[in-house]
């Protein structure tokens, strides 16, 4: 479920909580799914409900930082609920994306391709110390 337009029971966030902050502006909404729905509550998709969202004018004005946010938090995901060797993988997925996306960004002249090549060596470097990167806090 995407954060960007959600509605939950208050009973729900009275047992779950709210938001967990540590993960900043990127997947804080499928972590608090996740809990919500380790707890019992049923998560759904209504389709037929439709909200326009400005899709990135937040990360738009730091996409690189933006992008890093999002992979780190996506493997913090996925450390808490599916361990470290799922989450190296993640990682190591999400490298690939942005190495295919530095020449579909030249292809489409969008102005990206650098702003992926300057994260995806930024990432490189933290995957060498990804443990480190991914314990940001305990997520209790």
């Amino acid at each position: 479920v995407d954060g960007a337009f959600l509605a939950i029971r208050r009973p729900v966030i009275s047992e779950i909580g709210l938001l967990n902050e540590d993960y900043f502006m990127f997947g804080e909404d499928m972590e608090w799914c996740a809990r919500a729905q380790k707890a019992g509550w049923k998560v759904m998709v209504l389709p037929d409900i439709q909200v326009l969202h400005r899709h990135g004018a937040s990360s738009k004005q730091n996409f690189r930082e933006a992008l890093q946010q999002s992979t780190l938090n996506v493997c913090r995901f996925m450390r808490r609920y599916y361990g470290e060797k799922d989450a190296k993988t993640a990682f190591d997925v999400f490298l690939a994306g942005m190495l295919l996306r530095i020449p579909l960004s030249i292809l489409r002249r969008n102005g990206l391709a650098k702003e992926y090549l300057c994260a995806l060596k930024r990432s490189y470097h933290i995957r060498r110390k990804l443990k480190q990167h991914l314990i940001k806090s305990d997520f209790a």
